[in-house]
């Protein structure tokens, strides 16, 4: 019954195919991975705006599992962010197929959002907004990203095949930012979680390796580790055009001096732009498997 609902294109109620907690959807482009089992929900969110005020709307939850009937455990994969309006309305809805397959080949379920701002979801109000470089506020694009992530855990555990007790949360850029923030809010049954290149504020054409505003990022940092349990690795790169190699080292020093558990990895550079290391699953999957196995996660 779940895999002919794989394959709905039109808007169907949730209740059809077993799942209460969201609505089938028309499936934004590209097509559905029929071997991964891709099924696209909309899930409902509030978020809050840097100037006051919230947006509401409907979150895309893009999902994958291996084939079996499970309980499988989960993977929450959390994208980054453009700075422009037309960088942020592509692709319609994330997927991130590398990490996907590799997370499928391994023997996870995998949920991948598309926040509200991005793709088919309408890129205005921009939910993410933080100021001007001059004036940075990260705290209302920590606690929306955050609490997406929050609202895809809530969703996928009304998913028959997710092991809601062993959840690991992963995001690259503002999306291993916001993974971060997530890990500190404490939601039930998340056990780990991976920041690939977060952070927020980087100018890599204008001022490679040069953020805007890293000490208040830090500071965000900081308050997240003073409440997260769960074990997190950080995967960086020397050439990231974003960060640079030093700052992420501060951010790090201000999560775990905080008190979280993190260990840090940085890469040797990755191409031009280490930002995108994560497109390269070759260069982390040594990591990977390592952190994952070392928390008794290890799959296949």
């Amino acid at each position: 019954m779940y895999r002919s609902c794989v394959m709905l294109l039109a808007v169907a109620a949730s209740f059809a195919c077993g799942q209460p907690a969201a609505a089938q959807v028309a499936t934004p482009t590209p097509e559905l991975a029929a071997d991964l089992f891709e099924t696209v929900a909309q899930v409902p969110v509030t978020v809050p705006l840097l100037k006051g005020g919230t947006r509401s709307g409907n979150m895309i939850v893009t999902h994958f599992r291996p084939k079996g009937p499970g309980p499988f455990p989960l993977v929450v994969m959390s994208h980054g962010r453009a700075g422009d309006a037309a960088g942020r309305a592509k692709p319609e809805r994330q997927r991130f197929m590398g990490v996907t397959r590799y997370w499928i080949a391994r023997g996870f379920a995998v949920v991948v959002p598309t926040r509200l701002g991005y793709g088919a979801t309408g890129v205005e109000p921009d939910t993410e907004f933080s100021g001007k470089c001059e004036e940075k506020s990260y705290g209302s694009m920590a606690e929306g990203s955050s609490r997406q992530i929050r609202a895809a855990v809530t969703f996928a555990a009304t998913l028959p095949f997710v092991d809601t007790q062993r959840i690991v949360l992963m995001g690259q850029s503002v999306g291993g930012l916001a993974t971060t923030v997530a890990t500190g809010k404490g939601i039930p049954g998340v056990v780990a979680a991976i920041n690939f290149a977060g952070g927020s504020g980087g100018m890599p054409k204008v001022t490679p390796g040069k953020p805007c505003g890293p000490e208040r990022l830090a500071d965000i940092y900081r308050v997240a580790g003073r409440s997260a349990k769960a074990p997190m690795l950080w995967v960086y790169s020397e050439n990231d055009q974003y960060w640079g190699a030093q700052i992420p080292r501060d951010w790090h020093k201000a999560y775990t001096g905080a008190g979280a558990k993190a260990e840090f990895v940085m890469l040797p550079p990755v191409g031009e732009d280490g930002h995108r290391a994560i497109d390269q699953p070759a260069v982390w999957t040594p990591h990977v498997d390592r952190f994952i196995a070392s928390i008794g996660l290890k799959q296949n």
